[in-house]
């Protein structure tokens, strides 16, 4: 009977400490992030778009 209880996770369980998280030397602004985001959308749509022609095939 005792084998029947269901075991709950700790209650800490799945939490990040902000104490445990190293803080790295690269740091990206967001604005970037978008940027470089909507270069490679662009890109993809021209190849998209002209890739056939350029490739040959």
């Amino acid at each position: 009977m005792a084998d029947d209880k269901i075991r709950l996770p700790s209650s800490t369980a799945g939490l990040t400490q902000y104490s445990e998280i190293s803080v790295s030397d690269w740091q990206l602004k967001p604005g970037y992030v978008i940027i470089a985001g909507a270069g490679i959308a662009l890109i993809v749509l021209f190849l998209h778009v002209y890739g056939a022609r350029i490739l040959g095939i």
